[in-house]
């Protein structure tokens, strides 16, 4: 018997989130599992002030872990279990029991509106149960896009003066920063970004190895990307790619993924995944020519707090 969930209490949790996502990669079935490098950046990323709730099913207190949800600043929740330790019927119940403490939530703080993260197009269990439940698809959808490190081609040339190379270390917090803000158009306070960037540059999942940037002649980051590796499946993942607005369409994004690539090769990955916006056919084009095909596109629900 499944129990109420009990709250997040400290890294052997955060251990058993990821043990829960590798398994449901394992399984290679309809449901959608983020990468363990998503996980690393959502809760090591976040705002100390706007946190992640998170809350995880356990069939006894000293039992593992068998699920669990996570409610996100943005007025999200996800929910992962895992592939064989929990029937389908249990999976909802978990689902419908996030929709209603969120919601609970939400309403209480005055919001309007509560969505899911990404639901795969083919998990129709999920999206049967959530359509019943009142929500409605969003527009929002990403491309979960997937290619082998057996065959990789050489870089191409880089614009004279560029360079590509990890991040030296800590003192290059703000101009790594800067180039992200620049890339997003965030609207945020610019020294709130840098201090964001640089705790988590201090974290305890951030490799500078794997935090790849270009480089202009005068210092300046003009693209970047991070990579991320799950050793028991031996799948990278890039998140976030960008590149600033003045420095596109010169090759730079790609040089950047093209050398994560190689590290993730370097450190016996086996296959590389990437999630563009699936309404922009520029960065799906873009990872299509370096051989990632699309395998399924993943969407997002909404139900209006009424």
């Amino acid at each position: 018997m499944i129990t109420e969930p009990r709250i997040y209490q400290g890294p052997h949790d955060l251990d058993a989130m990821r043990r829960i996502l590798i398994a449901g990669r394992q399984a290679a079935g309809p449901i959608f599992y983020v990468h363990v490098g998503d996980l690393n950046w959502w809760l090591f990323y976040g705002e100390p002030d706007t946190p992640y709730h998170v809350y995880l099913w356990q069939p006894d207190p000293s039992g593992e872990p068998v699920a669990w949800a996570l409610f996100s600043p943005f007025r999200t929740f996800d929910v992962f279990t895992h592939p064989t330790a929990i029937t389908a019927e249990q999976r909802l119940d978990m689902f419908t029991w996030a929709e209603e403490t969120l919601s609970a939530m939400l309403r209480a703080a005055g919001a309007q509106r509560m969505s899911t993260v990404w639901i795969s197009e083919r998990d129709s269990a999920a999206i049967t149960h959530l359509t019943a439940h009142g929500f409605q698809c969003s527009q929002d959808r990403i491309t979960y896009m997937v290619r082998t490190l057996g065959d990789l081609r050489a870089t191409p040339p880089l614009p004279p003066g560029f360079e590509i190379r990890a991040v030296a270390g800590e003192h290059e917090a703000e101009t790594r920063a800067a180039a992200q803000y620049a890339a997003f158009d965030s609207s945020w306070d610019m020294a709130r970004y840098v201090a964001r960037y640089r705790r988590f540059m201090q974290s305890p999942v951030y490799d500078p190895e794997l935090d790849l940037i270009a480089v202009d002649p005068e210092g300046r980051v003009a693209a970047f990307c991070i990579c991320w590796l799950d050793e028991v499946n031996r799948a990278g993942h890039f998140e976030p790619v960008g590149t600033r607005a003045a420095f596109r369409r010169r090759g730079l994004g790609k040089a950047v993924v093209w050398e994560g690539l190689r590290r993730m090769k370097a450190r016996g990955m086996e296959t590389a995944t990437v999630c563009p916006e699936s309404d922009s056919p520029a960065a799906v084009g873009l990872y299509e020519s370096m051989d990632f095909r699309p395998v399924h596109d993943l969407w997002t629900f909404f139900r209006l707090l009424t």
